[in-house]
């Protein structure tokens, strides 16, 4: 399995990678910090703002970031990722806010449209009661991290032509956790996805369950400073990512719960 580049690395090819390269890491970068600056905005608006404000000044702060470099001005020496961005988007959403008040502003469009992004983890982006500016900051980067983890697993495991594995690992130990809902036997999974044996499925998620282990630390690399901060991260995200607070899975859970429901194996009639 392949180590993804650590945001120090997207950083490097920021600042030296060709126009190809510099869009594809800012996207990866807005795909993770995308929901929880949405989040902080929420917080820091108090009500203020509303969602297709949050989604704008967003839309406005990673148009400044490419136009001005401000993303590549991030400094490992100085802590984590998110915490630069952080610190940087509350200074620009504190100048948004005044400008908007001194004169009406259209919507930004432009760069990029974070709605997807925004629309899937719905109301886990609002802050909740009691809840800091930087702990709805974390609670919301851990879910946006913890949510990419799976698309990343899948395209890992289809290179390799392994996306049983990838089904099993899934049906077995994260949706049922996320939903609530009672794991799937061996037995069931070996004949939803066509393994020879209950045996087979068995080694199958214990293999993937270390994969994706390994691939969720090197995600959580991407944002940390040390080990130490990775291996105490990654406690968290994973308590995040598997919190369930609400009904049975839906459908609509992600696209890459969709693409699961896909590759079940229809039975035979």
């Amino acid at each position: 399995m392949s180590f993804p580049l650590t945001n120090w690395d997207i950083l490097q090819l920021l600042r030296t990678g060709d126009a190809e390269q510099r869009s594809g890491m800012l996207g990866e970068i807005v795909t993770i910090y995308g929901p929880p600056l949405f989040a902080l905005a929420r917080h820091e608006g108090q009500g203020a703002l509303s969602r297709q404000d949050c989604e704008d000044v967003i839309g406005d702060f990673f148009l400044k970031c490419v136009q001005e470099d401000v993303i590549e001005r991030a400094d490992p020496a100085k802590g984590r990722f998110r915490n630069f961005l952080a610190r940087s988007f509350k200074n620009f959403l504190l100048n948004w806010i005044r400008d908007r008040s001194a004169k009406s502003r259209s919507p930004s469009g432009g760069l990029l449209s974070l709605h997807n992004l925004i629309d899937k983890h719905g109301r886990k982006l609002e802050p909740l009661a009691g809840e800091s500016a930087d702990e709805t900051l974390d609670r919301v980067f851990r879910l946006s991290l913890f949510d990419t983890a799976p698309g990343a697993f899948e395209k890992s495991c289809r290179s390799t032509g392994q996306e049983k594995k990838y089904c099993a690992y899934m049906s077995r130990e994260i949706i049922p956790k996320q939903g609530g809902t009672r794991e799937p036997s061996y037995e069931a999974l070996a004949e939803q996805y066509g393994f020879p044996s209950e045996d087979a499925v068995g080694r199958a998620v214990r293999t993937a369950r270390d994969e994706f282990r390994y691939l969720l630390l090197a995600l959580i690399a991407q944002d940390s400073v040390s080990s130490i901060d990775v291996q105490a991260e990654f406690k968290l995200v994973l308590a995040t990512g598997l919190h369930h607070d609400g009904p049975p899975l839906v459908e609509s859970r992600s696209g890459w719960f969709s693409r699961l429901r896909g590759m079940v194996r229809q039975p035979a009639r």
